[in-house]
């Protein structure tokens, strides 16, 4: 029993080489980004495209250029499931309906769009801060 308290002073060490890069990280995010966290779609709102391509050859950086050229520089864009699928998610800031559909419309020029699977969801910025607020208050 003693011998725990006798070690506290190292397990204070231990304890603040883990936290003090925690807030210098936290602190540098604030200062880049001005947030102190990288909040997803789900809680700063956006658009969630799940795509399935019929045919082949459609790359992250021809996805990435579609949605560049209708003004969403911030996207995140991932392959889901085996290479031949060519199921993307993507992952992009609010778009209204009007940008939706040239978006889609651009992706099809790609590559043909399997419809079926064509799914996008849309969280708006208000439903995304009413998310972040109840969380921060089940937290505290």
């Amino acid at each position: 029993m003693y011998t725990l308290i006798e070690k506290r002073r190292w397990y204070f060490v231990i304890s603040a080489l883990i936290i003090v890069p925690g807030i210098l990280i936290m602190l540098y995010s604030l200062v880049t980004t001005g947030s102190l966290f990288r909040l997803s779609n789900d809680f700063v709102g956006g658009s969630i495209y799940e795509i399935r391509f019929s045919g082949g050859g459609v790359s992250e950086t021809d996805i990435r250029r579609v949605f560049s050229a209708n003004g969403d520089d911030d996207t995140s864009i991932q392959r889901v499931g085996a290479v031949e699928e060519n199921r993307w998610s993507i992952r992009a800031s609010f778009h209204d309906e009007a940008t939706t559909n040239r978006i889609t419309a651009a992706l099809n020029e790609l590559s043909p769009i399997d419809r079926d699977y064509l799914r996008v969801d849309q969280v708006s910025p208000s439903v995304g801060e009413e998310v972040t607020r109840a969380a921060l208050i089940a937290v505290l």
